[in-house]
């Protein structure tokens, strides 16, 4: 084999290494995101990598999978309507995780007062009902 060739090939060989390196090392985190009070899966919970443009959202088991996670430790953000804030710390990436959130914003009551029954007396209508004979009286 020429010289030319075998650079060539071997050009070739490192290129294609250097392209799949990355994919090679990056990492996937799995796990489940829990109510801390009842176990109840949280379906729709975002999470989000800190200070990385990876995230993602839990599905109808509160699983979730985030893929291209940077080298351990990092850390998670997580949200959800009606629990508390969370920043979870990862350490290891081989095994699926189990994070439980404590329920913290607890809604009061709230009153809905609506001008309906003021709006409809203003605009009430009067409705009759015509037989034939009060319409052929009318015309005459």
């Amino acid at each position: 084999m020429s010289e030319n060739k075998l650079l060539t090939i071997t050009s070739l060989l490192i290129c294609l290494y250097l392209c799949t390196l990355p994919k090679l090392l990056a990492q996937k985190l799995t796990g489940k995101l829990l109510d801390a009070e009842n176990e109840e899966p949280l379906i729709g919970a975002t999470l989000q990598i800190v200070n990385e443009d990876v995230g993602g959202v839990t599905d109808l088991e509160g699983n979730f999978e985030l893929d291209n996670c940077p080298s351990t430790p990092f850390q998670i953000a997580i949200s959800y309507t009606g629990y508390k804030d969370l920043i979870y710390e990862v350490e290891d990436v081989s095994q699926q995780i189990e994070i439980r959130m404590e329920p913290g914003v607890t809604l009061g009551e709230v009153e809905v007062v609506s001008e309906y029954s003021k709006l409809k007396q203003e605009l009430s209508l009067t409705v009759e009902s015509l037989g034939l004979k009060e319409i052929q009286s009318t015309s005459e």
